[in-house]
């Protein structure tokens, strides 16, 4: 397949297989339904490490480094976490069994005495935040292109009391 074609359908592909979570399978007969696409599995595994898209990209020891700092985050602030990675939010029960399965820590070096070491780095692909709060949320909402739109509109229009013409 000509690297021309590959490339008009990047944007697709990345959007159908990282951001939207879809199986390879599913990406595979998307592009071949709507775009008269047609490739092999494995002609898209091949374009999808070229391209350097995966969606486990975190390894043991990145999730390892994101549980301590979750820990200490409760720790320290009690205060709830969304986590990022590659700009994708990673849904919560993802992240509590990634943390479980990676952060454990045995009974031996649970007695050892504490390193003074500094804390280790957050992966590069990581970021965590604090969740929007509410009032935050309400605001994005008004800044919407259709409630700024509705604001202009004379109420007596919106509530159906008088038309347009």
């Amino acid at each position: 397949m000509a690297r021309r074609n590959w490339d008009n359908h990047k944007a697709e592909i990345e959007r159908l297989f990282i951001r939207e979570n879809r199986p390879l399978s599913e990406v595979i007969g998307v592009l071949a339904s709507s775009h008269d696409f047609h490739a092999s599995k494995a002609q898209f595994e091949r374009k999808l490490k070229e391209w350097g898209l995966r969606k486990n990209r975190m390894k043991k020891g990145d999730w390892k480094v994101v549980s301590a700092k979750l820990a200490k985050r409760k720790r320290e602030t009690g205060k709830d976490y969304e986590i990022y990675i590659d700009g994708v939010r990673c849904p919560s029960p993802k992240v509590r069994k990634e943390t479980a399965r990676h952060s454990y820590v045995s009974t031996i070096d649970k007695l050892r005495p504490p390193e003074d070491a500094p804390s280790p780095a957050t992966p590069a692909i990581v970021t965590i935040l604090s969740p929007p709060s509410c009032a935050a949320a309400q605001q994005w909402q008004s800044e919407l292109p259709w409630f700024k739109f509705l604001q202009n509109i004379p109420s007596d229009i919106v509530q159906g009391k008088r038309s347009l013409s």
